[in-house]
């Protein structure tokens, strides 16, 4: 077996939330969906009155409207929830627990681990959360099935094609978001690895920087730049359009951040390597 695959492998066993987390909403969305077919209160007499106001973007009406929308909202906030419980974790753990002596005896580079465990927070996380959706579409199909289409006449379309596009489109979505994540959890990694607390350190410098840039140099562009990128995941996974979104935002933003992204994983590999960082 190829030690990257035995890595993945590791951080999948020692952060069992990563997959725990998504089966388990998974169980609780498919009982949920059967129920509605076994609840006598389930028919097409609710009213749709209110449903043509709802504010949904149009994109979301591809599988079951405002279901699928919210199907894929859901799915898209566990993978960010997941993203910041492991992230920040992951290289702290190695050397509270010691492992980290024993990795470094085998012949596994430190760029090769934090390139794995960058993986795992911005492609496996997204991915293993992507079949928490195809999941809970299916039980709605199913479910739609057995109740001879009332469900699709009440939310809309629902088909079985219409959940495969709307996984894969989940997938590219979040892999979009991940660019952005990139610089966030390339900083996490170095201050992970520096406090016993990264993830707060990093907002409470970030709004100290924020707040004395503007209010002392008088340049609220610093605040906006860093307001913007912590709001810009969110707005590409609610937004019609992503990478239309992820453009937006400006395309100078974006190489700024990607290139203090890339700094920042450098210098977290070069701390992983160092013996002796001083944690506080």
């Amino acid at each position: 077996m190829h030690p990257t695959i035995y890595m993945f492998e590791k951080e999948l066993v020692e952060h069992k939330i990563i997959t725990r987390l998504p089966l388990f909403l998974a169980v609780c969305g498919f009982i949920f969906s059967i129920s509605l077919f076994f609840n006598s209160s389930f028919s097409v007499q609710v009213s749709t009155t209110g449903y043509d106001n709802w504010s949904i973007p149009e994109q979301s009406y591809a599988f079951a409207g405002a279901l699928g929308y919210l199907n894929s909202s859901l799915a898209g906030i566990v993978s960010l929830i997941l993203f910041t419980m492991y992230i920040p974790k992951t290289l702290r753990k190695e050397q509270q627990e010691g492992s980290i002596m024993f990795w470094r005896s085998m012949p596994v580079t430190d760029l090769c681990t934090i390139s794995v465990k960058l993986a795992v927070g911005l492609v496996v996380i997204p991915i293993i959360c992507s079949f928490l959706l195809l999941a809970s579409d299916l039980s709605f199909w199913i479910v739609d099935i057995l109740s001879k289409n009332a469900l699709s006449d009440f939310v809309g379309e629902i088909s079985l094609g219409g959940a495969i596009v709307h996984w894969l489109e989940f997938i590219t979505r979040m892999l979009l978001v991940s660019v952005t994540l990139f610089p966030l959890a390339s900083l996490l990694f170095v201050t992970s690895q520096l406090t016993k607390y990264p993830l707060l350190n990093v907002f409470v410098i970030g709004g100290a920087i924020s707040f004395f840039s503007e209010n002392t140099l008088g340049l609220p562009i610093v605040g906006d730049f860093l307001s913007q990128q912590l709001s810009l995941p969110m707005a590409m996974l609610t937004e019609n359009y992503p990478l239309s979104v992820l453009l937006g935002h400006g395309v100078v933003s974006l190489i700024i951040s990607l290139c203090g992204g890339a700094g920042l994983f450098l210098l977290s590999v070069k701390l992983r390597s160092s013996t002796d960082k001083v944690i506080f």
